[in-house]
């Protein structure tokens, strides 16, 4: 029997696990894309479900795959690229080209109602708490709001952020919003040899890109 595999007195199988959760986290995911970091407020249907805290952040690696954050997530902002999705057809369509025609036409739609369209800026982040990289996508007026606060955290030098949530009631309406405040407590960094690889990745993606995907999966929304 291997050495990795052996029973003891009791017949019970003991195994001595070889690789650890960074291992595992590199070989379970799609390669593709990276996972996605969103903010769950209280229409959420993953919320309605159970699956996640309200105004907790998840973390989205794919249609079965979310993981509680909890409401408040240090993170490295590193950079960031402009985004347009259109998730109103069969195919999801994403353009990052901001001058792109069809970028414009899906900016224009996003004003609609129900339109399934929405453009906002997407930041690369480092989330120490799990040792990834993720996308984080300001897609709704409220996150656009935000979003600038995020972006000064890029310059001169990338600083280390908090993402928290606040609690917003006007007489007619309620929603939960991303807020950004510097981060006091220190973490550990991926390195400079891996952080210029996401991001030559992250700001060289296609002009655009056509996908069929469950539109639950796209972190959208119409949050005011």
């Amino acid at each position: 029997m291997s050495d990795l595999a052996k029973q003891n007195d009791g017949g019970e199988l003991n195994t001595n696990q070889q690789f650890g959760d960074d291992a595992f986290g590199e070989v379970s995911t799609s390669g593709k894309y990276l996972p996605r970091l969103q903010m769950f407020g209280g229409n959420s249907g993953q919320v309605k479900e159970g699956k996640i805290g309200m105004a907790h952040y998840g973390l989205v690696a794919g249609k079965d795959q979310l993981q509680d954050l909890g409401k408040e997530v240090d993170c490295l902002p590193i950079v960031w690229r402009p985004k347009a999705m259109d998730i109103s057809g069969e195919s999801i369509i994403t353009v990052f080209d901001h001058l792109d025609a069809e970028f414009k036409r899906i900016q224009e739609r996003s004003e609609i109602k129900d339109s399934g369209c929405m453009f906002g800026p997407e930041f690369l982040l480092w989330l120490p708490a799990v040792r990834k990289f993720a996308t984080l996508y300001m897609a709704n007026k409220t996150a656009r709001r935000e979003a600038p606060a995020i972006r000064d955290r890029l310059q001169p030098n990338r600083k280390p952020t908090t993402l928290a949530v606040q609690f917003i009631k006007t007489p007619k309406y309620s929603w939960h919003g991303i807020v950004c405040k510097p981060c006091s407590t220190p973490f550990d960094l991926p390195t400079d040899e891996a952080i210029d690889e996401e991001s030559e990745k992250f700001q060289n993606p296609p002009k655009s890109d056509i996908e069929r995907v469950d539109k639950d999966e796209t972190g959208g929304g119409r949050d005011r």
